[in-house]
């Protein structure tokens, strides 16, 4: 079977959607909210998946409401299990380069989900608290190869949501979709994978199906 291959200094990967399927605990909790405030959960859920939270909630509250709004979403407590996506343990157990998880989640908040979902935290996780700016900012990401020590150029990010794409682009990251949230016409990266699976990881380089 055909393959492309990419080098990889380093290995950016966001986390819900790549490496945890909390979809379930996502939504209700951004229904919830919107049932607090009077609110469209269609127009919500737009800006749900990717941006920090409290970058959505500032999309329907005054600038004076936003910490407090925010502060009660990420209270809530998960009511579903968060689980692992297929070949997100591989890639967090994986050796062969450097791995970090940059993700819109505040960074405890990101480590609960990890250990939730029974995979390993890594040493750099970047979370929306640990930057002035998140997503589709590129200072995560930033952020994220400077703690690795490689220059962005030289890593390969995995994004699942059209704003994470964004902050890999900005960042100068090589930018690869996986298919867990939405569909391959709204995700601009150089392929589309259907999950993490797909992505083979070794020394200093990243290599999947040429089709994907």
């Amino acid at each position: 079977m055909n393959s492309r291959v990419l080098p990889a200094g380093g290995l950016l990967l966001d986390m819900d959607g790549v490496l945890v399927d909390s979809n379930a605990t996502v939504e209700s909790h951004w229904s919830q909210w919107a049932a607090r405030r009077g609110l469209s959960r269609a127009d919500v859920m737009r800006g749900a998946h990717g941006s920090p939270t409290r970058d959505n909630v500032a999309r329907f509250v005054t600038a004076d409401e936003v910490e407090v709004e925010a502060g009660w979403i990420e209270a809530l407590p998960a009511d579903s299990d968060d689980v692992a996506l297929p070949g997100a343990a591989a890639a967090l157990t994986q050796r062969d380069v450097p791995v970090a998880v940059v993700t819109s989640a505040p960074n405890r908040v990101a480590r609960l989900r990890l250990e939730r979902a029974g995979l390993p935290v890594p040493p750099v996780v970047v979370g929306c608290d640990d930057v002035p700016r998140g997503k589709p900012d590129p200072a995560p990401y930033l952020r994220a190869a400077a703690l690795l020590g490689v220059d962005p150029s030289r890593c390969v990010g995995v994004e699942d949501s059209p704003v994470g794409l964004a902050a890999l682009r900005a960042a100068g990251i090589t930018p690869l979709a996986v298919l867990t949230t939405f569909p391959a016409l709204e995700l601009d990266a150089l392929a589309h994978l259907p999950d993490l699976g797909w992505l083979t990881i070794e020394p200093g380089q990243v290599r999947w199906s040429a089709g994907g």
